[in-house]
């Protein structure tokens, strides 16, 4: 068994986790050799009756470029931790009762929730290598702050944003003052012959920081409403990086992402792999009856002619 707290305090820098092991037939595994490792990762929270807020940081990098090579590696913007080893392979004996604190220390400084597994492994008697794991989850602050967007693809010049600014039990907070940055990202690519006749897409990520679009304070629900009109040029189109942030008392910080597509200025254009394949994305999780029914379609070709077919309980059309 690992023993954790449910929530570390907000901004931890160090955590401990409690370890027993017993005998299936009773008593404790005394003085047992065991081995604890401890990973980050980001984590996005859920809270009931806020379908549809993003409350995790999902943005890349400004500063990263894909080096014009499909599938190089993207890094995650500062105090965003992906697969980041805190505690590895630390050696530990148990007591005469089978327990052991484990303390994990040095944490990293955190932007956004992030959850923190803790894995312990020992030999059984048989000398089979066995594992049991255990997380929790641990704040940048007090506070969380979550992002809805009016769609995913904005088709005039205003986008609707509404930043929502919680506690970490989930209770909405009002008055508290939330900044919108945004980053406009662009795929630019092109599609080259390989060896055997097969073709492959290059392509190259280019970013262009727009500042602050927006600062607003929250109302009575939690809320806080902008209409973000971000300063394009003619015709450019991309992903907009719509990142918001709430501050806290200490200078910490609780942020999330959202993305708009900016289209009608011009042609969309996704990043392409080097494969035929079409990604069908509905726009909502559920859809009542009398709605419509709202998809992307992705694919890697600039033009094409798609055939669609609706089925639900065995009609189709």
């Amino acid at each position: 068994q690992i023993a954790l707290p449910a929530q570390l305090p907000p901004a931890s820098r160090e955590a401990a986790a409690d370890v027993r092991v017993a005998w299936l037939s009773g008593g404790s595994a005394a003085k047992l050799p065991v081995t604890v490792s401890a990973q980050m990762n980001p984590y996005s929270p859920s809270f009931t009756g806020w379908d549809g807020f993003n409350f995790e940081r999902q943005d890349l990098d400004p500063g990263q470029d894909d080096e014009a090579n499909e599938g190089a590696a993207r890094r995650a913007p500062p105090g965003i931790h992906r697969d980041r080893l805190v505690l590895d392979k630390h050696a530990v004996e148990l007591d005469a009762n089978g327990t052991a604190r484990v303390r994990i220390p040095g944490l990293p400084t955190i932007a956004a929730p992030h959850r923190l597994a803790v894995e312990a492994t020992f030999a059984d008697p048989s000398g089979e290598i066995q594992s049991v794991s255990r997380s929790t989850v641990v704040h940048p602050a007090g506070l969380v702050v979550g992002v809805k967007t009016d769609g995913w693809a904005a088709m005039g010049d205003s986008i609707g944003l509404r930043v929502a600014v919680l506690d970490t039990s989930g209770k909405p907070q009002k008055g508290k003052e939330v900044r919108v940055m945004a980053r406009l990202e662009r795929t630019v690519s092109h599609r080259k012959r390989l060896v055997g006749g097969f073709y492959a897409y290059e392509n190259q990520r280019q970013s262009k920081d727009l500042g602050e679009v927006c600062k607003a304070t929250t109302q009575s629900g939690g809320i806080a409403f902008c209409d973000v009109a971000p300063k394009l040029a003619t015709g450019e189109t991309g992903n907009l990086i719509l990142v918001a942030q709430a501050l806290v008392e200490g200078g910490r910080a609780a942020s999330a992402s959202g993305s708009v597509w900016i289209s009608g200025r011009g042609e969309l254009w996704f990043e392409a792999e080097a494969q035929d394949r079409i990604d069908l994305i509905p726009e909502s999780r559920r859809v009542a009856p009398g709605e419509n029914a709202r998809f992307q379609v992705r694919m890697p070709f600039r033009r094409a002619t798609m055939l669609v077919t609706v089925e639900r309980e065995g009609i189709v059309d």
